[in-house]
C-alpha cells in the first residue's frame, strides 16, 4: 500500500484463512485501503506456488495474514520455509481466538504478530504499520497467558525481578502496554529514538524480560499501566536494584 502505513512502498499481502467469506472480506478492504493482495488460499499447503515464485515488485514489503487455525505441523511446514526464502517477510497471525499453545508456536516460528478476529481495521492498520517498521505486536492478555505458564514452568528456579525504575523508565514502559514503537514513544516524550532505545534496553535488564511484550504484561499484571500526570518523577523502587551496566 501507500500513505495508510506511512510508507510509499507498496505492501504485497497474501492472505490464508479457510473461511471464503471472511477471505473475500479482508481482500477488499485491503484493497481499497492500498493493500495489493497477492492471493487469498484457504489453507497454508497453497502457499507452495507462492513460495516457487517471488512475490510481484522486488521492492515491495512483503505481508503474510494466516488463520492460526491451522494444524501445527503444517505452519512449521510452510512458514520456515517462506521466512527462509524471503526473509523481509512479515508475519502475522490472526484467529478468532488464540490459545496460549499457538502463542508459544508462533513466537517459535518467528512471527511479528498474533491478533484476534475481533480488532477493527483501523486497529489492525495500526498494528501493521508497527510490524512493517520492525516491531512485533502481541495482545497484553495473550503476553500475560504466555508469562503465566513460563512463571509455572520456572517457579523455584528464578529468583522475582528486582527493580527500581526512573520516572522517564516507568513512563516509556506504560506506552509499551499500549503497543507504541520507539518513534512513537519518543515523539510523545519529546526525546530521541536512540534514547527510548537506551531506556528500553535497561527496562528488559532490571524486569528480567526478553521482549517489549513480556515488559508491557509485568506491568499490566502490577497495576502500572495506567499514564502519569507527569512522567518525569521520582524513581519508583519496590526491591533496591543492584547497579546495573548500561
Amino acid at each position: 500500500m501507500t500513505g495508510d502505513v506511512g510508507t510509499q512502498v507498496a505492501v504485497e499481502v497474501v492472505l490464508v484463512d479457510p473461511d471464503r467469506l471472511f477471505r473475500e472480506a479482508l481482500t477488499g478492504i485491503l484493497t481499497r485501503n492500498g493493500f495489493v493482495v497477492v492471493t487469498a488460499a484457504s489453507c497454508a499447503r497453497e502457499l507452495q506456488g507462492v513460495m516457487a515464485a517471488p512475490w510481484g515488485a522486488p521492492e515491495a514489503q512483503k505481508l503474510l495474514i494466516i488463520d492460526l487455525c491451522e494444524s501445527e505441523q503444517e505452519l512449521r511446514a510452510r512458514i520456515p520455509a517462506l521466512t527462509a526464502a524471503m526473509p523481509d517477510l512479515k508475519v502475522i497471525g490472526i484467529s478468532r481466538s488464540i490459545a496460549t499453545d499457538k502463542l508459544h508456536l508462533s513466537l517459535e516460528l518467528g512471527f511479528h504478530a498474533c491478533l484476534t478476529k475481533d480488532i477493527s481495521f483501523e486497529s489492525f492498520q495500526k498494528y501493521a504499520r508497527l510490524v512493517l517498521s520492525g516491531e512485533s505486536v502481541f495482545p497484553v492478555e495473550l503476553a500475560q497467558a504466555l508469562l503465566s505458564d513460563s512463571a509455572h514452568a520456572g517457579a523455584g528456579h528464578r529468583n522475582p525481578p528486582r527493580y527500581s525504575l526512573t520516572g522517564r523508565e516507568l513512563a516509556i514502559l506504560q506506552h509499551l502496554t499500549r503497543g507504541a514503537s520507539n518513534k512513537m514513544i519518543a515523539r510523545h516524550l519529546g526525546i530521541s529514538d536512540a534514547t527510548v532505545k537506551v531506556n528500553v534496553k535497561t527496562l528488559f535488564r532490571k524486569l528480567d524480560v526478553s521482549n517489549r511484550t513480556e515488559a508491557a504484561a509485568w506491568a499490566v499484571q502490577r497495576g502500572m499501566d495506567q499514564p502519569l500526570e507527569q512522567p518525569e518523577v521520582a524513581p519508583v523502587a519496590v526491591v533496591p536494584a543492584a547497579t546495573l551496566a548500561m
